[in-house]
C-alpha cells in the first residue's frame, strides 16, 4: 500500500518542533534536509552526537526518515565546485545511518553554472554525460562504503532530464545501489500537461523496477488536486507495476498541506 510523506523544509519551524507539526498531519514519513536544523543544506561538518540526537527525536515520535537529501550540482561547468559538491556528499554520507535512513536523494545537475535545476543547452552534450558518469562512479563508492543507496530523480533543467536518460544511467553504471525517484511534474515540460499519461507509461515501463520513492507536487506551486495534473491517474499507475513506497508531497506552503492531504488520501 502507497504510504504518505513529506519534505521536512515545507515547514518554518525550529527542529524538533517541525517534526511534531509532520506528526499533527498523521505523517510518519520523512524526507529530511539538513537546513531543517539550521545548517548548509549540504555542510562541511556534520558530528555524530547531532547524527544521534535526531535520530532519538524521530524515533521518539515513531517517523521514519525515508531520505535525506544530498543534492549538489553534479555536473557544473567548474570542477572544482563538483569537488566541493562531492567532499559535502561524503560528510551527509557519513552522517546518513547514524541520523537514520539508509537513502540519499541527488541531483544528476546542469551546465548552469548558478542554479542546479536550471537547464542549459550543453546539458545534452557527451561531454556533460561522461562527467555525471563520472562523478557518479565516486557517489556509488561512498554508498558502498556507507551502505546506502542513492536516488536519482528525471527533471526537465537537469542532464537526467527524461526517463530514458535515467534507465540509461542506471544500465551504465550497473549497480544496485542507484535507483529513482519519480515525480509526474518534473516528467513534463514545464507548463505543459498534454500527454501526461503517455509520458508516465513509458516512464514507468523504463523505470518501474528501480523506483525507491514518488514525489507528489503540482506545477506552479499550486496544492495537489488544484492543478492539471492527473493524481489519480498517477497514483494508480503506481500501484498497477508493483510500487509500494513511499509517495513524499512537496513544493507546497504549509498552508496548502492538509488540503493536498485530504485529496490524496481519497485515491490511496
Amino acid at each position: 500500500m502507497l504510504e504518505l510523506g513529506i519534505f521536512a523544509k515545507t515547514f518554518a519551524k525550529p527542529f524538533p518542533e517541525l517534526l511534531d507539526t509532520i506528526l499533527s498531519y498523521d505523517l510518519h514519513l520523512v524526507h529530511f534536509n539538513m537546513s531543517c536544523l539550521g545548517l548548509a543544506p549540504m555542510p562541511d561538518e556534520i558530528g555524530l552526537e547531532l547524527c544521534k540526537s535526531v535520530h532519538a527525536e524521530f524515533a521518539q515520535r515513531k517517523l521514519t526518515m525515508i531520505g535525506l537529501s544530498g543534492t549538489y550540482n553534479m555536473i557544473h561547468p567548474h570542477k572544482d565546485i563538483r569537488q566541493q559538491g562531492l567532499a559535502r556528499l561524503a560528510v551527509s554520507a557519513k552522517a546518513a545511518r547514524p541520523m537514520g535512513t539508509t537513502l540519499l536523494s541527488l541531483c544528476t545537475g546542469t551546465r548552469d553554472p548558478a542554479n542546479q535545476w536550471q537547464h542549459h543547452p550543453d546539458n545534452a552534450g557527451e561531454k556533460a554525460w561522461r562527467d555525471l558518469c563520472q562523478e557518479m562512479e565516486k557517489a556509488l563508492e561512498l554508498a558502498e562504503t556507507y551502505d546506502l543507496t542513492l536516488a536519482i530523480e528525471p527533471e526537465q533543467g537537469n542532464v537526467v532530464s527524461s526517463a530514458q536518460k535515467a534507465e540509461k544511467l542506471i544500465r551504465e553504471m550497473a549497480s544496485s545501489r542507484l535507483k529513482v525517484i519519480i515525480d509526474l511534474a518534473n516528467l513534463l515540460p514545464e507548463g505543459e500537461t498534454k500527454n501526461q499519461e503517455i509520458i508516465l507509461e513509458d516512464a514507468l515501463e523504463r523505470l518501474a523496477p528501480y523506483l525507491c520513492m514518488a514525489h507528489a507536487k503540482e506545477q506552479r506551486n499550486n496544492a495537489l488536486g488544484e492543478g492539471k495534473l492527473d493524481f489519480p491517474y498517477y497514483l494508480k499507475s503506481l500501484k498497477a507495476v508493483g510500487f509500494s513506497g513511499p509517495v513524499i508531497m512537496h513544493g507546497l506552503k504549509e498552508s496548502q498541506v492538509e488540503k493536498s492531504l485530504n485529496y490524496l488520501r481519497a485515491f490511496l
